[in-house]
């Protein structure tokens, strides 16, 4: 049996009853990002057309029928004739294009600075307010980084925090947001507390007290910022099919275990990805036949177990939304479908605080 997916006025409480026992976890994508930077469809759109300038558009769609982002990211490392350095360069150089361009002069400085820092003590709450008005003059209600942020921020250092946000994204758009808020929100200029580990490797420095953001796919360097060393790890990429298959054959990677023990623990709030991923979805599946098995175990055989949720927008047809939802219901997911993507924040702020 199938769990059909959950409107919005139906989420009242969600994730409130997950804390303070285990808790709950965010995980995001390319989705979150946009417009500001661009999905995996339009990056390769633009890796082609580094390799293959005189007829790029027509290459890519072609080749789109044919093989997986991550393959035609492996096939322009290839065309492209650049070593490992060269290749993640060129990759930052695309993948921020977009951001950076919408920016100039001061403008420009300061938001290299925002999404290069690790700590939000390291702006001013007047410089970090700035970051923020200038991404919601640009792109506004489109981001919905922003509003997911705000709602996240809230709880941090409350028994409502997410235990972990789990990245698959290779930039820190959402976590400097974060950072934005938690100094914006400060009563002071000193002591701005940090509530967010930026984990990046699994040797990253880990405090109790604090929240893991996981970047499971590497996080590329800010182009021009000045960043604290290891603070991005463009040597951990999973972008090209050999870094991702390489990942997928061992369950002991950083990114694996990060992954597994907090979908196994927590439930998960999956938000601007497609789940299609088959790694994600083989950890998911994995996880799920596991948590079937021991509620068989303990006298609920044939119960329907949905312990995550992915915030989706509806398409409208019935039948479609049925097909996503019988998509995903083996891997221990339910969805919630919103009427628009900017009903992220207001839904997940319900989730969190019931009549919100």
């Amino acid at each position: 049996m199938i769990k059909p997916g959950l409107t919005e006025d139906k989420v009242d409480g969600l994730l409130a009853s997950a804390a303070p026992g285990p808790g709950w976890a965010l995980c995001v994508g390319a989705g979150t990002s946009l417009p500001a930077f661009p999905d995996w469809n339009r990056l390769v759109r633009r890796l082609i057309a580094t390799c293959s300038p005189d007829d790029p558009e027509r290459l890519a769609k072609e080749l789109a029928g044919l093989f997986s982002a991550d393959a035609l990211i492996q096939a322009a490392a290839a065309r492209s004739e650049r070593d490992a350095p060269g290749f993640a360069k060129l990759l930052t150089d695309e993948l921020y294009r977009d951001f950076l361009d919408a920016f100039e002069g001061s403008e420009r400085r300061l938001v290299l600075r925002a999404l290069g820092t690790v700590r939000p003590g390291d702006l001013s709450p007047a410089m970090w307010s700035r970051f923020l008005e200038l991404l919601r003059a640009r792109w506004g209600d489109r981001m919905s980084c922003l509003s997911i942020a705000a709602v996240v921020s809230d709880t941090l250092g409350t028994p409502r925090s997410p235990a972990a946000i789990l990245s698959f994204n290779a930039e820190p758009l959402l976590f400097a947001v974060l950072n934005a808020h938690q100094a914006c929100a400060a009563e002071d200029d000193v002591g701005v507390p940090q509530r967010i580990d930026r984990v990046v490797r699994g040797i990253s420095n880990r405090s109790m007290s604090r929240v893991p953001y996981v970047f499971c796919h590497g996080l590329l360097p800010v182009p021009g910022a000045e960043t604290m060393q290891h603070a991005s790890s463009p040597d951990k990429l999973v972008f090209s099919e050999t870094a991702y298959l390489q990942l997928a054959g061992s369950v002991y990677s950083w990114q694996s275990t990060s992954f597994l023990e907090t979908c196994a623990a927590r439930r998960v709030v999956f938000v601007g990805l497609s789940l299609s991923d088959a790694n994600m979805r083989r950890w998911l599946s994995w996880i799920h036949d596991s948590r079937v098995h021991e509620l068989g175990q303990v006298g609920q055989a044939g119960a329907v177990s949905t312990q995550h949720l992915w915030l989706n927008l509806d398409p409208g047809d019935p039948e479609l939304r049925a097909w996503i939802e019988a998509s995903v219901a083996h891997l221990g997911v339910r969805l919630v479908w919103l009427k628009s993507w900017g009903a992220i924040g207001p839904v997940l702020a319900r989730m969190l605080r019931p009549g919100v």
